[in-house]
């Protein structure tokens, strides 16, 4: 048999300090619990706060405030709002600034000038606005009107060849319209473009952008003035001047410059124009009609150029002196009895009053063998519009009826008129 050796007073005081350990041990759960109840308590509290700092606060209904009103915002707000919110700290600690919301509603608006705006604030689901750092503003709306402005061209950066000047810049659209505040729009001066075009050798079209100057010269800079349609195209003319030389050519069909003795006072003429239509130009061609010419004496003609070109030679007018070599000329009278009249109307009967005399030139040997049967003289009754009996001086056309007869003409052939008789 095993002996105890514990006395009774150690199995004692074994007994007791267990106990002290259970209780405190109970103790303390407790109060850990009593501690973790307050905590669940507070931490699940719903007036539990945080403050969000610098949210953006918004505008709304600005498009509904000009279709409606036909205003808008003198100035665009830059405003921020500090909002603190209420909830469970669960549910505030997941909030993030992004979910808040501020906004001020334009719509509201009944009349131009300063307004009174509130600020609303919108916070997630399941927590609630406590305070905010802005609950309203002022803010001016104007009359909302377009305005039309001319564009014009302000920098041109450019390099240009040798010879070559740029002479016209044209916009197009030359006016753009300009929307935005009455009193915004009345401090624009002016709308312009600038062009980079690099090197230029010929013309070309450049598209930029329009932008818009104020009455200091400086660039318009406002959210709420817009211009509808800000492209503009710059058709950029780029003009030379080139002297060519200056050749008379006869178009009577008669004689040549190669058998005719023509002088003209200008070799050369300095022409001006786009490079486009200078550049197939190689000289200036001053026509005569050498049948209806006269001979040896000086021909004032004007130089003028094809159309896109101009004359840039001091000398505006150039003379020439025609000479044909053994050109004679003879004066034939014209019976009036040989006057045909073509076109005639119905029930009407015409005859000339007098003989006509016409002149004739060419070559001297066939001049002399001409005839009144190779002459051939006429009036066009239908060019004289409604004809009533009586007297009138009409134009007559005189040529050379005879085919075969060639190297002599009518001189001034359309300055020949008679006078006739209708009834």
């Amino acid at each position: 048999m095993t002996k105890n050796s514990q006395t009774p007073a150690n199995h004692t005081t074994h007994a007791n300090k267990g106990k002290i350990i259970s209780f405190l041990t109970a103790l303390l759960a407790v109060i850990a619990s009593i501690v973790l109840w307050f905590f669940a308590i507070d931490y699940d509290s719903p007036d539990y706060t945080k403050t969000f700092s610098n949210i953006k606060v918004e505008v709304t209904g600005l498009a509904e405030l000009r279709q409606t009103m036909g205003y808008t915002l003198l100035e665009e707000p830059d405003l921020t709002v500090d909002v603190t919110i209420a909830g469970k700290r669960t549910d505030v600690n997941q909030v993030r600034s992004s979910e808040i919301t501020a906004s001020i509603d334009l719509s509201t608006v009944a009349a131009a000038g300063e307004n009174k705006f509130e600020v609303q604030i919108t916070a997630p689901d399941g927590t609630t606005v406590a305070s905010q750092s802005i609950r309203e503003v002022r803010l001016y709306v104007d009359n909302f009107i377009s305005a039309q402005y001319t564009v014009k061209v302000r920098n041109m950066n450019y390099t240009l060849a040798e010879n070559l000047y740029i002479d016209t810049v044209v916009c197009s659209p030359a006016t753009v319209t300009v929307w935005g505040p009455e009193n915004e729009l009345a401090k624009i001066s002016g709308a312009y473009v600038d062009l980079e075009m690099g090197e230029l050798v010929n013309s070309i079209k450049v598209t930029s952008t329009a932008k818009l100057l104020d009455i200091n010269n400086a660039e318009v800079d406002n959210p709420y003035i817009y211009i509808s349609n800000s492209s503009v195209t710059s058709s950029v003319s780029v003009y030379m001047e080139k002297e060519v030389p200056v050749r008379v050519k006869l178009t009577g069909g008669l004689y040549s410059e190669l058998t005719a003795d023509i002088r003209c006072d200008m070799e050369t003429v300095l022409l001006r124009g786009t490079v486009e239509r200078m550049t197939n130009i190689k000289e200036y061609v001053i026509e005569i009609d050498e049948t209806d010419t006269q001979f040896d004496s000086p021909i004032k003609v004007l130089i003028t150029p094809p159309n896109g070109v101009v004359n840039a030679d001091e000398q505006q007018y150039a003379t020439v002196l025609l000479s044909i070599p053994d050109i004679g000329k003879r004066e034939m009278v014209i019976s009036s009895k040989a006057v045909e009249f073509l076109n005639l109307p119905d029930g009407i009967d015409a005859k000339a009053l007098a003989d006509i005399t016409v002149e004739l030139r060419g070559l001297q040997d066939i001049l002399d063998t001409l005839t009144e049967d190779d002459i051939s003289v006429t009036v066009d009754m239908s060019v004289l519009g409604e004809l009533s009996e009586g007297t009138a001086t009409v134009p007559v056309t005189v040529s050379i009826s005879n085919e075969d007869v060639s190297g002599v003409f009518v001189y001034n052939k359309n300055a020949y008129t008679v006078q006739i008789i209708t009834k």
